[in-house]
């Protein structure tokens, strides 16, 4: 194996042991929202080093479909619902969570192999990141206003660098891209990854702690 895929093959390991830790954290928590997705991140790390191990078709195209999945509505829709639980007391039922998965697995279908959306499909992917980032610095204002400073500030380096990395996703080619061991995009943005959805949890934990009031149950 070349240097360049080995990296990029344990940089896509590190990325599914922080999301597996992390959605088991979110789960004993009964966060079954926020802990499925970072479990189906984890997934996508795995299947991502076997794709750099054997450079699998269908392992890409698994790929391809998990990666889509989770940035049209695992972090933005997803995400935003299960944090919202300490941003605002508001936990969805076991039904309404199903339904969300449902749901959006089948919108990541529609999106992407219908072919309807093909030449918009990068932008909607840049909206919807740019939705959960302001979601993300309200959740940043609330640490601040509640006195969880460090955790604030850790979360608010996430939300530059993950911003960054997103608005450059698909427009933006890193020169030597192809070639360079280290600073290449799939090494930067596992790296980043990693970092903002552990810090995500850090950052849920603390607000968790900081508002201790009952969480309201959606019925349907």
């Amino acid at each position: 194996m070349e240097p360049r895929s080995l990296v990029c093959m344990l940089a896509s390991f590190m990325l599914s042991f922080v999301m597996f830790k992390y959605g088991l954290k979110f789960l004993k928590e009964r966060n079954y929202l926020l802990g499925i997705e970072w479990l189906i991140i984890g997934v996508s790390g795995l299947n991502f080093a076997f794709y750099w191990i054997t450079l699998s078709e269908y392992s890409y195209s698994l790929m391809i479909y998990l990666d889509a999945f989770s940035r049209l509505f695992g972090i933005p829709v997803i995400g935003i619902l299960g944090m919202m639980s300490v941003s605002h007391h508001y936990k969805p039922s076991h039904s309404i969570d199903i339904w969300i998965f449902v749901t959006s697995l089948i919108g990541t279908a529609i999106l992407l192999y219908t072919g309807f959306f093909d030449s918009s499909l990068p932008y909607i992917y840049l909206a919807m990141w740019y939705v959960f980032a302001a979601y993300l610095c309200y959740f940043d204002m609330h640490l601040f206003s509640n006195g969880k400073t460090k955790i604030a500030i850790y979360l608010l380096i996430a939300i530059v660098f993950s911003t960054a990395l997103h608005t450059a996703y698909d427009f933006y080619a890193i020169p030597g891209d192809d070639t360079n061991v280290f600073l290449n995009f799939w090494v930067i943005a596992l790296v980043v990854w990693s970092y903002l959805f552990s810090v995500i949890y850090y950052a849920y934990a603390a607000l968790e702690r900081s508002a201790p009031k009952p969480i309201r149950v959606a019925t349907t």
